[in-house]
């Protein structure tokens, strides 16, 4: 797992190189911030225009390459894009298309994996809101550790102001509901 946090860190140290700012989301994040589980793809959130794509799309670091035939269409169409590293990993890279999006990126913070890797990571709090927002039940399993490790240093405010906007957003009005009663499960002590 330890190489995956090397290969974001890489991959990170790239985007800042070409004045794209980023967040670890995902997988990676679920494990710092809640559990170690199984992951096999890196996922950043970044903060890229769709028609800055060129930025992204003309200067992939050598060993790199993009898993779709016309990377620029998908990036301009949907936004994301899934890339290789030299080492056969899948990276998703996803665009800022929401202000939640944004706030992610702006609110990320350096995460010391070890002595040389450090990488800047969505906050526990956020991960929480993009997990609560799928429909996927092992993203619910990564809410509920996060809850478990995180509970006591947990912006809940936070949460539900985003999770409010999302239930707008999404037409469910089932978000916050659904989160509180989750943390009536780990409850801050």
């Amino acid at each position: 797992m330890l190489n995956l946090y090397h290969n974001a860190a890489r991959f990170q140290k790239h985007l800042d190189k070409i004045g794209i700012r980023s967040a670890v989301i995902g997988g990676l994040a679920a494990i710092i911030w809640g559990r170690p589980r199984l992951t096999k793809d890196i996922d950043f959130r970044v903060l890229l225009e769709r028609d800055e794509r060129a930025r992204l799309v003309a200067n992939l670091p050598k060993g790199y390459g993009f898993l779709s035939e016309d990377p620029d269409f998908t990036i301009r169409k949907r936004g994301y894009v899934f890339l290789q590293d030299p080492d056969k990993v899948r990276i998703d890279v996803l665009l800022a298309d929401t202000p939640f999006d944004v706030a992610v990126i702006e609110r990320a913070h350096e995460v010391k994996i070890d002595k040389k890797t450090r990488l800047r990571m969505c906050t526990a709090e956020d991960l929480i809101i993009y997990k609560m927002i799928t429909t996927r039940g092992y993203d619910i399993e990564d809410v509920k550790w996060t809850l478990q490790h995180q509970g006591e240093k947990l912006d809940d405010k936070h949460i539900i102001h985003w999770l409010e906007q999302f239930e707008e957003w999404l037409a469910d009005s089932t978000l916050v509901a659904r989160y509180k009663l989750l943390r009536q499960t780990f409850p801050k002590r």
